[in-house]
């Protein structure tokens, strides 16, 4: 059966197209409980699927070529020829990249994909830190996957979308926001393994709930210091000849006094962090709210003061959530600079931590709860 919201894209495909959807496909966003900053470097990570969906509806018109999008949230459309658009891509920036780009990772399967009018709407909001471009890429190819009967299991669809991503948007990320999108349902944790591209799902501690502040901080990965993290955190492990696994057996201050002081802040909170997510698997396994709550705040504490890759108001919204009762812990989640806020908060307290915090905290809101 579809859903609601499936049923209101392909009307709008339709009316827009005037043909009906031979494909619906959508995927989740994910929040990620812990393990930031370390997916490109990798290690172990613990996203979230969350509730908020991005949708795709693909049919195949009656011409000879072309792909046309329209992305209905906007009121925008585009046509493109794609192997043009592979060839001579337009510079990043623009919405498109997230539908075509993924479509252009095929080719080498499908050199020469029919013509397809494609529609998508995602409500999954942009730039909060919750993978809304990932999870429209994997909506987008898991369309195509089924249309095409191309027989991509989950990975291959994360891997590829990883890859546009690069290549035509321009964001060198780690492969957990499409893995988390592509193999989790809303919901669920995902154990993904960086460094193997393998992964399982488990449901979280019973009588708590994670909540989803949006700090209505607006962050663009491509343009900011996203990309200096990484690079100094690669730099600081082919400068230590280890990878990031090894380093806990030379996380003393000799080995780490080689590196300069962004590598050594890269390598001092990849290190803390693997652990802390170790140490969360530990503490949902035995359903340890308080334990996990306290690895949450070391989380924050790293990616703000070590990494400094927070901003003063997801700061505040931090700290402010210390202060309420029922919570456990909290942390600055995605890639940083602004974005989003988690919070573990018991589940008999949730709505007066969100009443409270949204009354403290000026034009935060909840985006989202799992679990």
């Amino acid at each position: 059966m579809r859903r609601s919201n499936d049923i209101t894209l392909a009307d709008t495909h339709v009316s827009h197209f005037g043909t009906i959807p031979f494909v619906l496909s959508q995927s989740p966003g994910r929040v990620n409980l812990i393990g930031e900053h370390i997916d490109y470097s990798g290690g172990i990570v613990l996203p979230l699927a969350i509730p908020l969906m991005a949708r795709v509806a693909v049919s195949k018109p009656d011409r000879v070529s072309g792909i046309r999008v329209h992305a209905s949230d906007l009121g925008e459309s585009i046509g493109q020829d794609l192997q043009e658009y592979a060839s001579h891509p337009p510079p990043p920036g623009h919405w498109s990249h997230y539908v075509l780009g993924p479509i252009a990772m095929i080719l080498d399967l499908a050199p020469h994909p029919p013509p397809m009018d494609i529609s998508f709407s995602c409500e999954i909001p942009s730039g909060a830190g919750l993978s809304s471009s990932a999870a429209i890429e994997v909506a987008v190819l898991r369309a195509i996957n089924t249309l095409l009967d191309l027989h991509l299991d989950p990975i291959e669809i994360a891997v590829r979308c990883q890859r546009a991503e690069h290549r035509f948007a321009g964001v060198p990320c780690g492969l957990m926001d499409q893995a988390a999108s592509a193999l989790a349902e809303p919901g669920q944790l995902l154990i993904f393994d960086c460094q193997s591209n393998s992964g399982s799902t488990i449901n979280g501690i019973e009588g708590s709930s994670v909540v989803v502040l949006d700090s209505c901080v607006r962050h663009k990965l491509g343009e900011s210091a996203y990309s200096e993290r990484r690079n100094a955190a690669q730099q600081a492990f082919a400068r230590l000849g280890k990878s990031l696994r090894e380093i806990p057996e030379c996380s003393d201050s000799p080995c780490l006094s080689v590196l300069s002081q962004p590598e050594r802040d890269a390598a001092d909170h990849a290190v803390s962090e693997l652990q802390r997510v170790r140490d969360a698997i530990d503490a949902i396994t035995e359903q340890a709210p308080d334990h996990l709550g306290k690895l949450l705040n070391a989380s924050h504490k790293s990616l703000s003061e070590t990494l400094r890759v927070s901003c003063d108001r997801v700061d505040q919204i931090f700290h402010l959530a210390q202060s309420i009762p029922g919570v456990y812990g909290a942390r600055m989640t995605g890639g940083g600079f602004g974005g989003c806020v988690l919070a573990l908060v018991e589940s008999a307290r949730r709505e007066a931590f969100t009443a409270e915090i949204t009354a403290q905290a000026a034009c935060t809101h909840v985006l989202s709860h799992a679990w």
